[in-house]
């Protein structure tokens, strides 16, 4: 059997129609494994597109995935974010609890001396009798009838009064509900592991 002898010009035009068959092959087998809308999840942030062809750009950006659930509103839609970072708890959410009263005495030691000067004032004393005829005696010794006709007021001067308690006063005070928390929002992480994911666009 006769060799056919092929030039290198004839080798380069095989080799480059051999490339492109099997670039055609391999993104149609890449095409039909990752069809547009497919993921893909790596530990390192090439592009696939370098190494699988097609377009990708990154997905999911700091978010967790979920399968979908037509029967949750929450999850129900492919694509849709839902939750938060951090969440603060409402008043309904907080659960039933108690909180502390503040019950305590007051305390007034027993007291003894003299109080300070009440300065200039007057006191008023109750006359009993019929100052018009004179009947009828002053409840104190010493006040005349005559110089009032129903009660007598007398100047008491300036002076001091003294009080003295033989013990200590203390008494209950209205215990009172303590508040708790300053509603601060807390963590709502899972743990999670981050990972690039991307998603075929074309």
């Amino acid at each position: 059997m006769a060799q056919t002898q092929v030039t290198m010009e004839q080798f380069l035009r095989l080799s480059r129609r051999l490339d492109d068959f099997a670039q055609a092959v391999n993104s149609e087998v890449v095409l039909k494994v990752f069809p547009v809308g497919s993921l893909f999840f790596s530990l390192t942030e090439a592009n696939p597109s370098g190494y699988l062809g097609g377009e990708w750009e990154r997905y999911a950006k700091g978010c967790c995935i979920v399968g979908v659930d037509p029967d949750d509103p929450d999850f129900s839609k492919a694509g849709h974010k839902v939750g938060t970072k951090t969440v603060a708890l409402t008043g309904e959410q907080n659960g039933a609890h108690t909180h502390a009263q503040n019950g305590h005495t007051h305390s007034i030691p027993a007291l003894s001396g003299t109080a300070a000067s009440a300065g200039e004032h007057i006191h008023g004393i109750g006359y009993k009798g019929d100052a018009a005829s004179g009947s009828g005696k002053p409840r104190i010794a010493g006040i005349d009838a005559a110089m009032v006709a129903n009660d007598v007021v007398v100047s008491a001067g300036t002076h001091t009064h003294s009080v003295t308690t033989s013990a200590n006063i203390s008494g209950p005070s209205t215990a009172v509900n303590q508040s708790s928390g300053s509603g601060a929002p807390h963590n709502n992480i899972q743990p999670s592991v981050p990972v690039y994911i991307w998603v075929r666009i074309a």
